[in-house]
């Protein structure tokens, strides 16, 4: 089975759009989540940053009690 993505950066044309597509003998629609446009284009290190800035970290005394908190 092939796979293609579209982006459609107009929602007005999604109707149309879906009801060719379903038209089509073979061919389904699968709905993804969509991404977040402030995270669009960035790198890891960028992300990571803005998880930093946001407080998004957390301490650990020892690999055990990281390992220890997963767990739960």
């Amino acid at each position: 089975m092939q796979q293609i993505t579209l982006n459609i950066d107009n929602d007005s044309i999604l109707p149309s759009l879906r009801k060719v597509l379903k038209a089509i003998p073979g061919v389904s629609i699968v709905r993804t989540t969509r991404k977040l446009e402030t995270s669009v284009g960035k790198t890891s290190f960028e992300k990571a940053m803005d998880d930093i800035r946001d407080g998004r970290i957390y301490e650990y005394d020892s690999l055990d009690s990281l390992i220890k908190e997963m767990e739960k």
